[in-house]
């Protein structure tokens, strides 16, 4: 493992930020990782179970991270980042980039956020020939890309998009979350799949055997519904499947992932995958079969 000591420090941790550049530090960091980003709640697209998956299936960046140590091995901040050359110019970005809803720089202070942005910088001003660093979907105030932008003499952030957030609350109905259209339109349709006179049972389960064993059935969807509208997801291609796989199949037996199931006769026809991130459920990949779109497959599973 390649480490290299940054002498850029704001005060507070215990030792100098270091500069790890290794397909292992991963596994090597993985007790003082999990534990800051369970102590700062990071988001789980940005967690190491899905930034070890995305590292698995994608060999266009080596992986390169800036951390913080604090006492007993205990990191205080961390950026998980990769690079890739093009040309001479170096590509710096979030590890997961292009694949990755979200990106952090988890710190557990300010004083150790500070710590972690001069170290970026310090490793960023020393950089064998030029680099461009691109950081995307990180949190709005975040003060690691604050510091980071501000230092750097042409280093700027730009704002980005709201993901949407229905909040539900225990004993509200579907009309209470979704307008008088959607309900009547839903109704109409159950009634046209009450007339086909076949089951339909819906499944929201957390169990990591049912989830793999419906795995193939979602993948087949996933990609039927994506060229019905003319688009390539995740799933398209060989390195994109076995990432989608392996990322289910992680958060699954981490207990991270939660699968609303739709199935008319026994035949699945729509399903919604969940990272469940605290009290969060962030729907991540939800598709419907194209072949069953006149009878409201996708809306059959919101709440009666």
């Amino acid at each position: 493992m390649s480490v290299v000591d940054v002498q850029a420090c704001a005060g507070g941790p215990d030792q100098a930020p270091r500069v790890v550049q290794d397909e292992s530090f991963l596994h090597a960091l993985r007790p003082g990782l999990d534990a800051l980003h369970e102590a700062v709640g990071t988001h789980v697209m940005a967690r190491r179970t899905w930034l070890r998956a995305c590292l698995d299936h994608d060999d266009r960046y080596t992986p390169l991270a800036v951390v913080v140590p604090g006492a007993d091995d205990r990191l205080e901040a961390a950026a998980i980042l990769a690079v890739r050359r093009r040309g001479l110019l170096s590509e710096i970005v979030a590890l997961g980039h292009g694949r990755s809803d979200a990106a952090a720089f988890p710190a557990r202070t300010p004083a150790a956020a500070a710590a972690l942005a001069d170290a970026i910088v310090a490793m960023l001003v020393s950089w064998s020939g030029p680099w461009k660093l691109t950081v995307r979907h990180i949190d709005r105030g975040d003060p690691v890309a604050a510091r980071v932008a501000a230092v750097l003499r042409h280093g700027w952030l730009v704002p980005g998009g709201n993901s949407p957030c229905l909040v539900l609350r225990p004993g509200g109905d579907l009309g209470s979350y979704a307008g008088k259209h959607y309900v009547k339109n839903r109704r109409r349709r159950l009634t046209k799949l009450a007339a086909l006179g076949a089951p339909v049972v819906e499944r929201v389960t957390r169990d990591p055997d049912l989830i793999a064993a419906d795995l193939p059935e979602i993948v087949e969807i996933c990609r039927q519904r994506d060229a019905a509208m003319g688009r390539a997801g995740l799933p398209a291609t060989p390195s994109g499947a076995l990432l989608f796989r392996d990322a289910v199949l992680a958060h699954a037996h981490s207990g991270q992932m939660l699968l609303v199931t739709v199935r008319i006769a026994d035949v699945l026809v729509g399903y919604a995958l969940c990272f469940l991130d605290g009290r969060v459920a962030r729907v991540w990949n939800c598709r419907f079969d194209p072949a069953w779109s006149e009878y409201g497959s996708g809306r059959s599973a919101a709440p009666p």
